[in-house]
């Protein structure tokens, strides 16, 4: 007993049987539906309740897509649908609860529940949901307008999940724009993963937070080896010109008597902003290096070459054709990625294949192959 008395009864047991947690939020698509999917509930903040329900129709779900038809049990086409309390349970915890809310609502005819436009984030879970269950070919009436709303946010810093909905949308442009882009800026990290300015990891893992397409990483690390590559072989073919010059083969047009001297002013002079650069005395390759292609672009526009007083208008012919080869290499195609090289060309069937199923025409470029290994991933060749 207390000080306060006796404890009441009813408290006692209350205190011995904890509190039930809250139901489940519920989304109905069929009201006497036979199947419940569980999936991780968007409300990231209601630790209490971390799935979300959805009551659907297993027969829908299965002219939807032969994706679901594992999963369900058979049924005869005319059997009379089964209370809602006794419905199938499937979990489905890696899915996006808001990409399949739209494709749940297009496969059960709510279309008046499909919105006209989708948020960027939106989008891109629809996007992978459609794919994973090779449904893309349902959002034929709405994506044009989807894309429409988010494609002008293809090159703006954090925006890269464009690149999912670009591929999954079949639209070649902007997926190689947005590549191109990603070639340049990103960096690696100590696992050797691309990494954007913005220290967002270019990875198809969903546990990274973005989505990105399948074997996005070894297409962009092609694209940024071989800029650097590039980059690096401008760079050490200029120092080996001054390196092997001699008194038969100089880059001074000044004074004969003074052209050893000028060549070694402008060569020493080179290799200290070599050093400077962490590019001498060890001469690197894509391998040795974790910066962007436009990081190294900037560190090798920094190169202070010096000359004789009097000489660096006459000499520095040489020196211009690099500067100059550094100033065209954005705007020239050194380092873009082409889709129709033997090491790509299973992106350019899978993007094909991607727009004729939304736009229905399947042109013959579209008809060369799958494209795809048995995960839905491109294919490639590197």
């Amino acid at each position: 007993m207390s000080m306060y008395g006796a404890s009441s009864p009813r408290t006692k047991k209350r205190c011995l049987r904890p509190p039930s947690p809250p139901p489940l939020e519920t989304v109905y698509f069929a009201p006497d539906g036979d199947t419940r999917l569980f999936l991780t509930s968007p409300d990231t903040s209601d630790k209490e309740r971390p799935y979300i329900i959805f009551v659907v129709s297993s027969q829908v779900m299965e002219l939807m897509s032969d994706e679901f038809k594992p999963w369900l049990k058979r049924r005869a086409c005319y059997t009379e649908p089964n209370a809602v309390t006794s419905a199938q349970p499937i979990l489905m915890p890696d899915d996006d609860a808001r990409g399949m809310e739209v494709l749940m609502n297009i496969a059960h005819l709510h279309f008046y529940r499909v919105p006209a436009q989708l948020e960027l984030e939106r989008l891109s879970a629809v996007a992978q949901v459609a794919h994973a269950y090779r449904a893309t070919k349902l959002l034929r009436p709405w994506w044009r307008g989807w894309w429409d709303a988010v494609k002008s946010k293809a090159l703006m810093p954090g925006c890269e999940e464009v690149l999912y909905v670009a591929w999954a949308f079949g639209e070649e442009e902007t997926f190689r724009e947005i590549v191109d882009r990603l070639i340049l800026t990103v960096k690696l990290n100590y696992d050797e993963e691309c990494v954007t300015p913005d220290e967002i990891v270019v990875s198809s893992s969903k546990e990274e937070g973005k989505r990105f397409p399948p074997n996005i990483q070894g297409l962009i690390h092609h694209g940024r080896s071989t800029a650097l590559e590039r980059l690096l072989q401008a760079c050490y073919e200029l120092v080996d010109e001054y390196l092997t010059a001699n008194e038969q083969r100089t880059f001074c047009c000044k004074n004969k008597s003074h052209q050893n001297a000028c060549d070694s002013v402008a060569l020493g002079s080179l290799i200290l902003s070599l050093q400077e650069a962490e590019l001498w005395p060890e001469r690197k390759t894509h391998e040795d290096i974790n910066w962007s292609v436009s990081e190294l672009l900037a560190k090798m526009q920094d190169f202070k070459v010096t000359f004789p007083e009097g000489h660096s208008e006459t000499c520095g012919m040489i020196l211009a054709r690099f500067n100059t080869f550094l100033n065209d290499f954005i705007q020239s195609e050194r380092y873009r990625v082409t889709l129709d090289s033997e090491d790509t060309k299973d992106w350019k069937i899978q993007i094909d294949r991607k727009k004729a199923e939304l736009t229905g025409n399947r042109d013959e470029s579209s008809k060369r192959g799958s494209g795809y290994a048995s995960d839905g991933s491109p294919t490639l060749h590197w």
